[in-house]
């Protein structure tokens, strides 16, 4: 499968169709607005994408109602982490229900745990003569949107802390760094639980970082479907390396940008349009 990065592919004269499976918003810690973000696709001639806004469906309606204006498939999607010390796992449910109760319920006890741990964040780098106040975090993120540790990353570097979220995070923000706070979180199997019983498709994103592969085998116990090979981080020797494990375990291989903003736009890495129809028919049966 040849895979396109930031680009239309031609094939006999005739223009394939792409999908761009990994798009953030300002439902979590993305700078585009929902319709925004589809529109963008439409621009690129991108015929599909997903939503996958950290535990957060707030930005899937008004992407699917755009999605319709423009003729761009969007499917509604999550993205939802588990950590282990310094080792962890993010999973994509694609094409959830995402008005099921269960689920939403469920987002909103994370969402209540993540504002606790912005909080205590906040506590912990005042403590190290860091002074930025919940306020500046919360003037990073959009109305209603779901905090995170970008959020505080952004507010440091408009206090002049440091020079950018990359170093916020290498200096303070990671996993025995000084201002690491635990996060309230649900065990991987609940996770896989949920998405799969809000008729999603679960799908392990970039399995480079946090040594998230050690998880692959539990996962695809659990029903993992998936597992995002091409990433802009993903070095071509990773990639090898995921599809390699994608073939051994036979996951479907996403792509996507993980599109959050100018520093990394949509359409940096794409797929074949066949991925999303592979996904679609992997949906679970529902009773």
């Amino acid at each position: 499968m040849k895979v396109i990065y930031g680009r239309r592919e031609y094939i006999g004269g005739v223009v394939q169709k792409v999908a761009d499976l990994h798009i953030h918003t300002i439902a979590s810690d993305g700078s585009y607005r929902p319709e925004e973000a589809v529109k963008i696709a439409k621009k690129m001639k991108i015929s599909a994408i997903a939503i996958c806004d950290h535990d957060s469906v707030d930005g899937i309606e008004p992407a699917l109602e755009a999605g319709k204006l423009y003729r761009v498939k969007v499917i509604p999607a999550v993205e939802m982490c588990y950590e282990e010390g310094p080792t962890g796992a993010h999973i994509v449910g694609y094409f959830i229900d995402w008005r099921n109760a269960t689920l939403k319920e469920a987002l909103r006890e994370i969402q209540q745990g993540r504002f606790r741990r912005i909080r205590d964040i906040v506590d912990r780098l005042s403590e190290i003569g860091i002074e930025i106040t919940l306020a500046d975090v919360l003037a990073e993120a959009a109305e209603g949107s779901v905090l995170t540790r970008p959020h505080v990353a952004r507010a440091m570097v408009k206090r002049g802390y440091v020079k950018s979220e990359s170093e916020a995070f290498e200096k303070y923000l990671i996993y025995g760094r000084p201002a690491y706070v635990n996060r309230y979180q649900l065990p991987l199997g609940e996770i896989m639980r949920l998405i799969r019983n809000s008729g999603g498709v679960p799908v392990l994103a970039h399995p480079k970082y946090q040594d998230a592969i050690k998880f692959v085998p539990y996962l695809v116990e659990l029903g993992l479907k998936g597992i995002e090979v091409y990433h802009p981080d993903h070095t071509p020797k990773e990639v090898a390396r995921f599809k390699k494990i994608a073939k051994k375990y036979g996951l479907i291989e996403i792509g996507g940008s993980d599109a959050h903003g100018a520093e990394r736009p949509i359409g940096t890495v794409t797929v074949p349009y066949e991925i999303v129809e592979r996904l679609e028919k992997a949906r679970p049966e529902m009773i």
